[in-house]
């Protein structure tokens, strides 16, 4: 990001600036099993930006692993209002940072925009996107085969911005806020369906295990002690790595979707309280015009 200092002529010259990296999508959206927690991260993300930055410029960039069109990245943008340099600059192009000519995908993936450089304006500066690219695509120098590599799995974007006084107002509530969240509350109780589930698997996955404990104790009786010795090892193992995630890993996993769960309900019901009064004032305002 460049941002040229003789356009910095503001008082504070202060940009809050954010960094993402969410997890990673390894199946296809149908069977999406990080759905829920992707989406959890980028409204997490939103819900802190949006209280800590509430006076300076905004620039917000990563790796969001989200499409344009999928909800992580909808419910991100709609609740910190904030604008894709690269989009905007390019409304035409699909920005794939994610593209399968790149060595270190696979073949048969398909290419897709997953990182992002956006920005929100203050109450009173402008971050205007001058330029946006997409770059890192091969490195400077050839590898060990003699060809070009990329540096990544994903190339880089750049861009350059402008800031300017006097920028635009923030609404208290965001078009579509209420839409976004109704969906985010629904991809959350999919993911506590499906983490109860897989608690419930590796309950009995570790059980299953323990139980052959007995059997392999007596194949060593029988003098085949280094069966035993092969096989208590990895039962142990798996009672291990089981009681882990059916006691620890997975029951925190469920409390923090919750509580996100929780702290989504009310923001909606926040937003619903704010819609309707608005909704009443803008009907007395009709009805005041037509006496």
């Amino acid at each position: 990001i460049q941002i040229p200092g003789e356009l910095v002529d503001v008082p504070s010259k202060l940009i809050d600036v954010y960094l993402l990296h969410t997890i990673a999508q390894y199946q296809p959206d149908s069977h999406d099993n990080y759905k829920a927690h992707r989406a959890a991260q980028h409204y997490e993300a939103a819900r802190f930006i949006t209280s800590h930055s509430t006076e300076n410029p905004v620039i917000v960039m990563g790796d969001f692993n989200s499409r344009p069109d999928q909800l992580p990245n909808r419910l991100f943008k709609t609740l910190v209002e904030v604008t894709d340099c690269f989009s905007t600059l390019h409304p035409n192009d699909p920005c794939n940072t994610y593209d399968p000519i790149n060595p270190y995908l696979p073949a048969n993936d398909p290419p897709r925009c997953l990182d992002y450089i956006f920005v929100r304006d203050s109450q009173t500066n402008r971050l205007i996107p001058s330029l946006a690219e997409i770059v890192f695509r091969t490195t400077a120098r050839p590898g060990l085969n003699g060809a070009r590599t990329a540096f990544s799995d994903h190339y880089g974007m750049a861009t350059e911005l402008q800031m300017q006084e006097a920028g635009g107002n923030h609404s208290a509530t965001s078009p579509g806020a209420s839409a976004v969240l109704e969906e985010l509350l629904a991809t959350l109780k999919e993911g506590l369906l499906y983490a109860r589930s897989r608690r419930e698997r590796h309950s009995r996955g570790w059980k299953q295990a323990a139980s052959l404990v007995v059997p392999a104790v007596l194949i060593g009786k029988m003098h085949v002690k280094w069966l035993r010795n092969l096989l208590l090892p990895i039962i142990a193992l798996a009672v291990m790595v089981g009681l882990v995630f059916a006691q620890v890993t997975i029951p925190q996993e469920i409390g923090d979707m919750r509580a996100i769960s929780r702290e989504a309900e009310i923001h909606l019901q926040a937003l619903r309280k704010t819609e309707k009064s608005k909704d009443t004032k803008r009907q007395k305002s009709i009805e005041k015009n037509r006496q």
